[in-house]
């Protein structure tokens, strides 16, 4: 059975709440053991997740969207920009058990008290909340009419936070065209809104409120992100909005003096310290052609736009976003979510048209934006890389809101998203005959007929940082229907995650988490800090490793989930060290920590060392970077060319083809005086994908012409060969096909032999590439090749060019390799993902490649050329970088420094 508690002082009563005195300072932890584990069902099989019925839980909301305006004068809005909504998960009463906010979009938001095992009662009334009965209603009555529920504002985002620092939860509620409202706790149970007097009653196209201590002066702040109010004087949206917290829980507006700026269609905000200087800067996801902004915190209350000089590219289509840290390498790392497909079908149905024209009306020198999810890794340098397509992230459907959490107490982070869409707006047959319609409202009409787009949410499981699996129907989790914000908090006290998340015109969805793994929960009390440590980050070391959490207020789409720290720990039964590192720039340390328990911590002030709470510094790189000028007359001339190096092998193991144009070089690897070749190939990371039970296929015949031949693309999906290019892209190349395939749902249901025809087909030449791949061909004496495939970023993007030395002085060929290609078809985009990379050999064909926060190598771009020489002649192997335009770069080796 399962037990629930109310608070520690329930805990403390029955002897379970201990203190512990494992703290190096002062302050003493309130350590409580969590709820032990019992199945729901032991007879049963049973997934991951558990779905808590309405009639269990009593959340009884449902998400209505039945406001006649938005299918009338507010349609554009709506449907644009202000269609989703969100939950918040607190805590707010302080009785030990997790409460909810629900956004409802029309009708009125709701407040639930937890209750424990999964029950809540609806509390809005009696707390204050209702805008049916309290001083708003006066006010919204005058805003939107007289009378009915759908003269109530659309709410969108709502967040608990406490904005005064007297350790009670408020709640901030935004919402579209109305004043947004601030309820202030009261410590009984009840809110006061206050919203007006304490400078935050905005009346905008309000979405995600994103509270954090920008100016690091223990008081909270906020970025409220807008997007459209009014599509046709403002089709690019709304400018966002800073706020500053002036140290009493009001706020004053510092927008432009911070230097804020331009119009958005924002749909998430994140506040992603990517520079780890303690300053936590912001990542602003916009959608359509408004790029996203990622704005550096110059530490002096002003912010600076750095995104093209950080990031190689942005979704198009910016939704939620998360940030976590995905390989457990100690740096925060940040997903955001786009709408790219994840069938052949619903993409051909509409997206593949749309994706040519990614590339339009952007300056050269802007970060390109791809109609794809977008994750960032971090480097703990001036740029990121990019690896969705390596990271099996780069599709999820029509994302909403994205979370990273450790769901299955692993130790690794895993993702969720919401899916779906009240139409499928980008279906180009819909589209058509919205566009033959007579009248606006005819138009409106023929796509509020069409069927609502019903989608999966996903979940992915963590591959111990070597990607993610898709896991959503082993663990319960593939909900369909149209599914907004998200939020976690630990309902029941277990300490592992539960889910909520709203849905479209349908109640809210509530999941019970029934991981069994070890898992520790901690709770931080800020006093230099903000009171519940938002900006914080702890870093747990156990015998299987280091984790890593930081902790943001809003999180992944319109929501903030329940302000506490949760690892997963697998087997592990102790945590070696936990460093809580404080927005003020307190370091406390914790040791000796049991599992499957919840740490209550306060800061401790005495702790105070002089510095800002960052990331330490990592173990010295292989190469630091020089002085070009004082060292060039060091340079000696380049030996080493991509041309003069590109050798092509003996014949390649049977089975496998590379991609063409791939390069070859030959060297040996192993030391056993037989030629071997380093492989650079496409790797990874593209929107190519091959293997050899589904290779990629390029066909070469005449399809159209009998005089011209023409390549057409394809590749092997559940055994069926599927065109690569969409419908449009066929069709300027074989015109009959129009003919033939009228409209876009019957050519997405298609296979390419139902297109071509299968005469033509197999009248065509045929290659079949099964390894993308970069790696090494290694010869035995007896002349036979082995394909060994670089590991990790060896495959975030095309190898373009290489040099081979003993870098780090082992006796083994090392291989150091520029990345990336910009020289592709505007349909697929840049192949730019990487930084260059590293390989460390050992000598018997195998490499570890590095990162470049250990290698110290960082080439965005393309068109590097690289050369191993001694530039500063101390008998190590330096590397120059020479780009097709500018100054070689030189990277001096530290092996001995």
């Amino acid at each position: 059975m399962r037990f629930y508690y109310k608070g520690s002082f329930a805990l403390l009563a029955l002897g379970l709440a201990t203190t512990t005195p494992n703290l190096v300072g002062r302050s003493q932890v309130d350590s409580a053991p969590l709820v032990p584990y019992s199945s729901p069902n032991p007879t049963s099989s049973q997934t991951l997740f558990s779905e808590i019925p309405s009639t269990h839980s009593g959340i009884d909301l449902v998400n209505s969207y039945n406001d006649p305006r938005m299918w009338g004068e507010r349609y554009q809005e709506m449907v644009f920009g202000t269609i989703g909504t969100g939950v918040a998960v607190a805590d707010y009463d302080k009785d030990g058990l997790p409460d909810l906010f629900l956004a409802a979009k029309t009708g009125g938001s709701r407040l639930y008290r937890n209750l424990g095992d999964f029950k809540f009662e609806d509390l809005t009334e009696s707390a204050g909340l209702s805008l049916q009965d309290d001083s708003w209603s006066g006010r919204l009555r005058g805003l939107f009419g007289s009378g009915s529920d759908q003269d109530l504002p659309w709410d969108q985002g709502t967040a608990f936070v406490d904005v005064d620092n007297d350790g009670w939860l408020d709640l901030y509620v935004t919402s579209f065209n109305a004043p947004n409202r601030l309820y202030i706790n009261q410590g009984d149970g009840t809110f006061h809104e206050e919203a007006e007097q304490r400078g935050l009653a905005i009346q905008d196209s309000s979405g995600s409120a994103a509270f954090c201590d920008f100016d690091r002066d223990g008081w909270l702040d906020v970025y409220l992100q807008t997007n459209m109010l009014d599509v046709i004087s403002q089709p690019d949206g709304r400018p966002d909005r800073l706020f500053r917290n002036k140290g009493d829980g009001t706020f004053e507006e510092v927008t432009q003096s911070a230097g804020i700026s331009g119009s958005t269609s924002g749909h998430s905000v994140a506040w992603w310290d990517y520079n780890e200087d303690g300053w936590p800067d912001i990542y602003v996801s916009n959608d359509f052609s408004v790029p996203d902004r990622l704005y550096q915190n110059n530490g002096d209350g002003t912010f600076t736009d750095v995104l093209e000089s950080v990031l190689p590219l942005t979704p198009y289509y910016s939704m939620g976003a998360d940030i976590g840290d995905i390989n457990n390498d100690g740096l925060i790392d940040l997903f955001v979510g786009d709408m790219a497909p994840t069938s052949h079908e619903t993409d051909h149905r509409g997206m593949a048209i749309s994706r040519a024209r990614e590339l339009a009306n952007r300056p050269p020198e802007a970060a390109p934006q791809r109609m794809r999810n977008a994750l960032y890794l971090n480097t703990r340098s001036s740029r990121m890389l990019e690896a969705a397509w390596l990271f099996g992230v780069a599709r999820s459907d029509w994302t909403w809101s994205v979370r990273f959490e450790d769901f299955d107490n692993d130790g690794w982070l895993d993702l969720h998203v919401t899916n779906g869409m009240i139409r499928e707006y980008h279906n180009a047959d819909i589209l058509k005959g919205v566009m033959g319609a007579v009248s606006r409202q005819a138009q409106r009409a023929v796509m509020k007929r069409s069927p609502v787009m019903a989608e999966s949410n996903l979940a992915f499981r963590n591959k111990q940082g070597q990607g993610f699996e898709r896991v959503e129907q082993e663990w319960g989790l593939d909900h369909l229907g149209v599914s907004f914000g998200s939020a976690t908090g630990d309902f029941d006290g277990d300490g592992d995650l539960d889910l909520i998340y709203a849905n479209y015109d349908a109640p809210f969805t509530l999941y019970r988490n029934d991981s069994r793994d070890n898992r520790v929960v901690f709770a931080l009390q800020g006093k230099q800090s903000n009171r519940y440590a938002i900006g914080a980050s702890i870093e747990i070391q156990t015998v299987s490793g280091k984790q890593i959490r930081k902790h943001l207020n809003a999180r992944g789409y319109l929501s903030t989930s329940e302000p506490i720290f949760h690892f997963g720990l697998g087997s592990e039964e102790t945590i070696q060290t936990a460093t809580i590192r404080w927005p003020s720039g307190n370091v406390q340390t914790l040791t000796n920590l049991k599992a499957n328990r919840k740490y209550t911590v306060p800061e401790d002030n005495s702790s105070q060392n002089g510095t800002l709470a960052t990331i330490p510094d990592p173990a010295p790189q292989l190469f630091r970077k020089a002085d070009s000028t004082s060292l060039a007359s060091n340079l000696q001339p380049p030996v080493q060319t991509k041309d003069s190096l590109a050798i092509a092998p003996p014949l390649v193991p049977q089975g496998i083809q590379f991609f063409p144009d791939f390069i070859s070089v030959q060297a040996d690897l192993n030391n056993d005086g037989t030629p071997d070749y380093v492989i650079g190939n496409l790797g990874l990371n593209t929107r190519y994908q091959a293997s050899p039970e589904a290779p990629f296929v390029i066909l070469e015949g005449r399809f159209a012409n009998p005089r011209e031949t023409q390549r057409i693309e394809a590749y092997v999906e559940n055994g069926r060969l599927l065109p690569f290019r969409s419908r449009k892209d066929l069709i300027e190349l074989i015109p009959p096909l129009e003919r033939k395939f009228p409209s876009a749902n019957a050519f997405a249901a298609a296979t390419l032999e139902e297109i071509l025809g299968p005469s033509a087909i197999s009248k065509a030449s045929r290659l079949e590439i099964t390894e993308l791949r970069s790696g090494a061909l290694i010869s035995s004496p007896e002349g036979e090749l082995t394909f060994f495939p670089f590991t990790g970023l060896a495959q975030i993007a095309p190898i373009t060019h290489v040099a081979i030395a003993d870098f780090n002085g082992d006796g083994h060929l090392d291989i150091a390799a520029a990345q990336n290609e910009h020289d592709v078809d505007p349909v697929i985009g840049y192949h730019d993902g990487g930084l260059g990379v590293i390989l460390l050999g050992d000598g018997t064909g195998h490499f570890n490649s590095l990162s470049p926060s250990e290698s110290g190598l960082v080439l965005p771009g393309t068109n590097w050329r690289l050369n191993a020489q001694d530039v500063d002649k101390d008998g190590d192997i330096d590397l120059i970088a020479t780009p097709s335009e500018g100054t070689s770069q030189i990277y001096l080796n530290r092996t001995n420094d």
